[in-house]
């Protein structure tokens, strides 16, 4: 199922209407894998932004809220099918793209991640604050560590390009 967005689709989905889906492609998720790092617009993050920057087209969200539970409007199923169309054709630019096949790995594993982080959002976790705090006192000392073996680098054999960089 190719969504925009699926981490929220997919909890509205199960709490609304029971539906658990699986098999997800999501396009916002994809545009943040293979973009990351890049300069881009960060419109492109959200659907009616990528649909203007690659598909060219303006999305109407007026009646995005407009949903009620009552029977759909015209209008309405209009909106939702205008909504979904451009979601493949996405999908697809994003697969075109040179640089995708080497996040093609990292595409699969965050795609089937979704479910999941949709899940705890959903549902929750159980948090156990006592073992969290004993877990940041046993790494304090570590990074503290990690901090001096950092500093002392960036101010020894860094410490020309760190001054150029204006980094110290």
């Amino acid at each position: 199922k190719v969504i925009f967005n699926a981490a929220f689709e997919y909890v509205v989905l199960k709490h609304t209407l029971g539906i658990d889906i699986d098999n997800i492609w999501d396009c916002m998720l994809a545009l943040k894998v293979v973009l990351n790092g890049k300069s881009v617009n960060k419109e492109v993050f959200n659907y009616k932004g990528a649909c203007f920057e690659y598909c060219g087209v303006v999305i109407d969200k007026t009646l995005q809220k407009s949903f009620t539970g009552a029977m759909l409007t015209e209008a309405q199923i209009i909106y939702c099918a205008i909504d979904v169309y451009y979601q493949s054709y996405l999908k697809e630019l994003v697969l075109s793209w040179p640089e995708t096949e080497e996040m093609k790995y990292t595409l699969w594993l965050e795609n089937n991640a979704v479910r999941s982080f949709g899940d705890c959002t959903y549902t929750g976790f159980g948090f156990r604050t006592d073992i969290w705090n004993e877990n940041m006192e046993w790494a304090k000392p570590q990074i503290e560590k990690s901090r001096q073996k950092v500093f002392s680098y960036v101010t020894g054999e860094l410490k020309t390009e760190c001054e150029l960089l204006g980094a110290l």
